[in-house]
């Protein structure tokens, strides 16, 4: 079995309290003859086998619902995944969630939040042989049949990438292709639930979730959550640009995660056909907007660049592009391009 979140399991130490607790409380009471306890004790003396009984029944439930807490604090994975008892299953399809969010790193920052999915996706498909792995990723958006889930991490349709995710149009697409699946399928959603990846008022969820309904062999659906602490970050984008005179005018604002406070120094450095400049900005809080002048030279009609601040917890939303781009009535604007780090 699997855990999502192992460290928790050493909290299962806790189902060990009410034991605890029970024989400090026994070594606490000291027994002294006193002679009108006789009646008391032969009174209680015939119901004593069933308050013991009792009692040892209460300790169990307590000690058991600790222990019943902790497991599901770690999250097990094939509990959360494949099931117990529901038979073999023959395909899974993989909805992967491959957006920049993706790439943020927990609390360790060592791995993204992908390829830490990615290697528990692999661990449990492994115990299912001889089941048949579909992916669909959130960039593709096309099925394709995976031979090995060892080489999950490996395949480009699985890398990072800085698009964003349409979870409704994922669904559909597998609804679709479950259409000429034979046997018990199940369709699993990895995802660190993101409101724009996952669009909850979208119209097209009840249109999938029908497709789905009218399947001969109605699929199961899991949704592998990736959540949880993550490491420091900020992020960089560029909310408008336009050039007004010999100057570039770019609209910036740079948000800190949630647990951020007080004030930060980050670095910004802005590079525009060729030339770079590094900034210091203060960020009070977890967000700051500003506006970047940028001197053009006078015969500058088009060009490209970036702002970037210091890589973090997530590589992807560091960088901002924009271009310079030449209209036919001989002004040039500014056009945000995409995210991404520089080449």
């Amino acid at each position: 079995m699997l855990f999502l979140s192992p460290l928790l399991l050493w909290f299962l130490a806790a189902a060990s309290v009410p034991v605890a607790i029970h024989l400090i409380n026994r070594r606490r009471h000291k027994t002294i003859q006193w002679a009108a306890m006789r009646f008391l004790l032969k009174a209680t003396r015939e119901s004593r086998g069933k308050k013991k009984l009792r009692h040892i029944l209460i300790l169990t439930c307590r000690t058991l619902a600790l222990a019943a807490l902790a497991l599901a604090a770690a999250r097990p994975v094939i509990s959360g995944l494949t099931g117990w008892g529901g038979g073999s299953i023959d395909t899974v399809v993989l909805l992967l969630d491959r957006s920049a969010s993706m790439e943020i790193r927990p609390g360790d920052g060592l791995e993204s939040r992908r390829q830490i999915v990615l290697e528990k996706v692999r661990d449990v498909i492994g115990d299912l042989k001889p089941a048949r792995l579909v992916l669909i990723d959130s960039a593709g958006g096309n099925p394709q049949e995976i031979p090995s889930p060892d080489v999950l991490a490996e395949l480009s349709a699985t890398a990072a990438t800085d698009s964003g995710a349409d979870f409704p149009a994922m669904l559909a697409r597998a609804a679709e292709f479950l259409t000429e699946a034979q046997g018990r399928s199940e369709v699993w959603l990895v995802s660190d639930l993101q409101r724009a990846s996952w669009r909850p008022d979208d119209e097209r969820w009840h249109s999938a979730r029908a497709a789905l309904l009218a399947l001969p062999q109605k699929p199961s659906l899991r949704v592998l959550s990736i959540t949880g602490p993550t490491a420091a970050n900020a992020s960089v984008s560029l909310l408008s640009s336009r050039r007004t005179g010999g100057e570039l005018l770019l609209d910036l604002e740079i948000q800190r995660s949630g647990e951020a406070r007080g004030n930060s120094t980050i670095p910004l450095t802005t590079r525009i056909n060729g030339g770079t400049t590094t900034d210091s900005l203060t960020v009070p809080g977890q967000s700051l907007r500003f506006q970047k002048r940028i001197p053009l030279p006078a015969d500058t009609e088009s060009g490209n660049g970036w702002v970037s601040i210091p890589a973090d917890g997530n590589p992807r939303d560091n960088v901002a592009f924009f271009a310079l781009v030449r209209r036919a009535t001989s002004r040039a604007i500014a056009t945000a391009c995409f995210w991404g780090l520089p080449s």
